[in-house]
């Protein structure tokens, strides 16, 4: 069972740099995963603070303007300025005439944040000390220090339950006159707090509720400003309207950043930092944010599952070369290790899916994601609507008609389906040459080489259909005209998942079950088992190296081409404008909303490698597993060198990725069980009758085990659900003062605890 992680210093580190005033040696409690509560000492820490002692102006934006846009440009810094930011503008230095432009770096002062995160009641974290002195002081008191006559106390309880200690992670709405209860921001919700004032509407300072004005930004219309790109003030129109918003990366001059710490600990750590169950996930998403933090939450819950599966494939495969080796040996006996392998592999897989969804709900809790999530809906801006009453109440809204959706939808679908027919004469061309060359006589040129280019023609057909499936797909939902960015990334992610997975499986689906029927060409190596394994490789593999090089390699050589082109001379003055300068010429930019799609998008492509064939490649855990360490390492280098730092997200987790999964682990059930009824051969000469009837109830049993499995490890654990719960009630009757009468509790015998209420009262992350 989950149990909560283990907590740290509460106090975040922006805070503890600006106040050297230390208490004594404290008694710390630490939520372990033992059985028991342990108490530790901890060393002298900084005295804590509040979010009413921030006084820090934090410069973590950045907006690139062409130096000709001097119209558009003052418009941005008006709007800035009005909305309370502070400016910082400066020159590019190395961008020359046509390609010049003009960074400015804007902060937001302390005061201005508070005022604006009170007034768009913006979630804060509770300081979980004054939280508990607080509840301590309400009438009736929140103390539990009483437990029921001969039952158990909460600190018994929460040790056989697990539960969370009863102040932690605990997220309401930002009140100034009570600013002494909450914590400061950490960086990462600071940033989400800055992009909503960004694009909050613009309003007079006099105006009612004007502690909720913004700057009226449309950032997701802007158009991107580009480095080394020309931009021209043609017929004195003031300039191309583009910019660009960055989110600055820390420096790594400075050690006590969370990117420098990041660097050391992890990248260029100890051997045991790039093992997957020590990525550092929580200063992931302090740095990164929410999307890239669960995003390597599921990486290293994927990765570490496995594992242990790998050892054993590994140990199959060893059994597999010494049947192979020994002449005689029936296919019931050599290929039963490995049907075995592939039912305890969904069924691992499945506990993998289980568990990084009860990690994921553990995270969203204890990173205020729910409450960072309540109500916010983000219309996209490419959305054209039309007014349009509202069948709920009668009010004139801007939207779109369903009918006229639901007609570019089918569009949509017909030619995806389309594009799956063509891919499906594509394979059957190669196969068919593949089979032609097979029957040429055994010395000539295609018998020898025919074989391996029929190979490679699959390979490149796979690669090649997927890129071109990608921006099919984009094209496809984009005419849709959905409206919230969630509504678009899910239609994207489903028409993008169904083409690939298609393009990519296709032909070894053919190779399991289409080459076993009769008057179909006899399948190679002695057996349609051991041609799925050599169908099965080559794409595997292919697919790893093809990402490696997309995602990191071709950057890598971008970044070394500009800093050729530059000298890498940003200028000598302040650290901030000269990081501001680097980032913006040499740093690619990261989309928040595709993105994230092509990281999950190999996953779940090497997700169903493991779940639907691991029968016909045991060493695939494995490799999966050595080769997601790489890719963690990678994804760690690109995103602390290579990419711009991701703009704050605001989300509960991966979305509707938890969903394909599972929809992977549905497909590979009957995948599975046909391989090892029809395709393995360990059921020798049975009945075609007989071995449907084994197929259907074997995949329904499977189903009905994985059923059972979602039902007993709901999403969200008892100790999530509960203090979702005590959020509600500290919220209403400590920070909103709502009164409740001892009326409402019930009447009970109780008796003083013997022991102390044991008050885990330190965390790191908010």
């Amino acid at each position: 069972m989950l149990r909560p992680i283990s907590v740290v210093s509460v106090v975040p580190e922006e805070a503890t740099s600006s106040r050297t005033t230390q208490t004594k040696k404290s008694t710390r409690i630490t939520f372990k995963t033992s059985k028991s509560w342990k108490i530790e000492r901890d060393k002298p820490h900084d005295v804590r603070r509040t979010i009413a002692d921030e006084d820090q102006t934090h410069h973590d934006f950045v907006l690139v303007t062409p130096t000709v846009s001097s119209q558009y440009r003052q418009e941005l810094h008006t709007a800035l300025q009005d909305a309370g930011f502070e400016l910082d503008t400066f020159d590019s230095l190395v961008l020359k005439g046509d390609e010049a432009v003009q960074l400015c770096c804007f902060a937001l002062p302390a005061d201005r944040c508070r005022e604006f995160a009170a007034a768009i009641r913006a979630p804060a974290r509770l300081d979980p000390l004054t939280l508990k002195k607080e509840c301590e002081a309400l009438n009736p008191p929140i103390t539990f220090r009483q437990r029921a006559v001969d039952g158990a106390s909460l600190q018994e309880i929460s040790d056989r339950f697990n539960y969370y200690p009863p102040f932690l992670h605990i997220f309401c709405p930002l009140r100034l006159e009570k600013a002494r209860l909450f914590l400061p921001f950490i960086a990462h919700n600071r940033a989400k707090l800055q992009l909503r004032m960004l694009a909050a509407p613009r309003m007079e300072r006099s105006a009612p509720h004007s502690a909720a004005r913004g700057a009226g930004m449309n950032l997701h219309e802007m158009q991107r400003c580009h480095p080394f790109t020309r931009y021209k003030d043609q017929a004195g129109d003031g300039g191309p309207r583009v910019a660009t918003l960055m989110l600055l990366h820390e420096s790594l001059a400075d050690t006590s950043s969370t990117r420098h710490k990041l660097w050391r600990e992890w990248v260029r750590g100890p051997c045991s930092a790039n093992l997957p169950w020590n990525v550092p996930v929580h200063r992931i998403r302090e740095y990164f944010g929410d999307a890239t933090g669960f995003y390597f939450l599921f990486m290293s819950t994927f990765t570490t599952h496995c594992l242990p599966m790998g050892i054993v494939g590994a140990l199959i495969m060893v059994v597999h070369s010494i049947f192979w080796s020994m002449d005689g040996f029936p296919d019931q006996i050599r290929h039963l290790p490995s049907c075995i392998f592939a039912l305890l592999n969904v069924l691992v897989l499945m506990g993998c899916l289980l568990h990084y969804r009860r990690k994921q709900a553990m995270c969203a809790k204890e990173w205020g994601c729910y409450a960072w999530t309540r109500g916010t809906v983000h219309v996209r801006t490419a959305f054209k609507g039309v007014p349009q009453v509202d069948p709920v109440d009668g009010h004139i809204t801007v939207d779109w008609p369903e009918y006229l959706r639901r007609r570019r939808q089918t569009f949509s679908w017909v030619v995806i389906i389309c594009l799956m027919c063509g891919i499906s004469g594509v394979v059957v061309a190669i196969f068919r040459f593949r089979a032609w060359c097979w029957n040429q006589p055994e010395d000539s040129l295609w018998r020898t080489y025919g074989v391996g280019l029929a190979v490679a023609l699959n390979v490149l057909q796979v690669l090649c259909f997927n890129q071109a499936y990608y921006y099919v797909a984009k094209l496809l939902t984009a005419q849709e005209n959905w409206k919230t960015d969630a509504q678009y990334s899910d239609n994207l992610v489903m028409k993008l998942f169904l083409a690939q997975f298609f393009n990519t499986f296709i032909s070894i689906y053919y190779v399991a079950f289409v080459k076993i029927m009769p008057g179909v060409e006899p399948c190679r190596f002695g057996s349609c088992f051991y041609e799925l394994f050599f169908s099965v490789a080559p794409i595997y593999i292919s697919n790893a190296a093809s990402s490696f090089a997309q995602q990191a390699l071709l950057p890598w050589l971008q970044q070394r081409r500009i800093r050729s082109r530059t000298g890498c001379d940003y200028g000598s003055d302040k650290e901030k404008r000269t990081m501001a300068r680097r980032q913006f010429i040499e740093l690619t930019d990261f989309d928040n909303i595709e993105g994230p799609i092509e990281d999950f998008m190999e996953a779940a492509l090497q997700f169903s490698f493991l779940a639907c064939f691991g029968a016909a490649f045991p060493l695939s855990p494995l490799v999966c597993f050595l080769l997601n360490v790489l890719q963690i390492k990678q994804d760690a280098y690109k995103m602390l060198w290579l990419h711009r730092r991701p703009l704050a997200v605001e989300m509960q987790g991966i979305g509707i990725w938890v969903s394909i999964y599972f929809t992977i682990i549905n497909i590979a059930i009957p995948t599975n069980v046909g391989i090892i009824v029809f395709t393995s051969g360990i059921l020798g000469q049975v009945d075609a009758y007989i071995k449907t009837f084994i197929f259907v109830v074997g995949s329904m049993g499977l189903f009905g085990i994985t059923r059972a499995m979602m039902a007993i490890f709901p999403a969200e654990s008892d100790a999530v659900k509960l203090q979702l719960k005590r959020q509600e009630v500290y919220s209403a009757r400590v920070v909103q003062g709502l009164s409740t009468g001892e009326d409402v509790f019930d009447k009970a015998d109780a008796e003083e605890c013997d022991t102390e209420l044991v008050w885990a009262d330190h965390v790191s992350y908010m």
